[in-house]
């Protein structure tokens, strides 16, 4: 009777030590969750700021403080610039990342474009003038990460 008992008690300590280790487990995989979350929010806070200094620097003039197109140059343009603030409420509530991507950047469907058709700059890296770092930051050109960053303001921005 006595080995039987220990037989019990033996298997519960093992069933409590699995237990254990699951908790443990769980424990440690919701912490690192919890930091990787952290790590992305914070790296997306990061690009929204970024995001909103350039587009303080490079798109206020035209589209305005709060991106509705009513920039100080706005009145003298030929074409009015897009009301920012409503790129998802004019795309069925879905902001439309690669467009604001491709119009940004001046790259329409693969083929360059200076923007002839608009009063809008081009802001590509040309393939003429080849990847160089100088060329993206200078002359109001902005790297792919750049207008990345701007995507994420913009996103924030949005009206419904």
């Amino acid at each position: 009777m006595l080995g039987n008992l220990s037989n019990v008690l033996s298997a519960r300590c093992i069933c409590l030590w699995w237990m254990i280790r699951k908790v443990v487990a769980v424990a440690g995989l919701t912490a690192l969750l919890a930091v990787s979350v952290q790590a992305e929010l914070a790296e997306q806070e990061d690009a929204v700021e970024a995001g909103r200094v350039q587009f303080s620097d490079k798109c206020v003039v035209c589209h305005g403080e709060e991106g509705k197109g009513d920039g100080v140059l706005a009145p003298s343009l030929n074409q009015q610039p897009a009301d920012l603030s409503r790129l998802s409420a004019s795309n069925d509530g879905v902001f439309p990342m690669s467009e604001a991507f491709e119009k940004i950047w001046g790259k329409d469907s693969e083929v360059i474009s200076t923007h002839q058709m608009s009063e809008m700059p081009a802001f590509y890296d040309a393939p003429v003038f080849g990847h160089d770092a100088d060329f993206e930051s200078s002359a109001g050109r902005l790297s792919p990460a750049q207008i990345k960053d701007i995507i994420a303001y913009l996103e924030t921005i949005q009206e419904q």
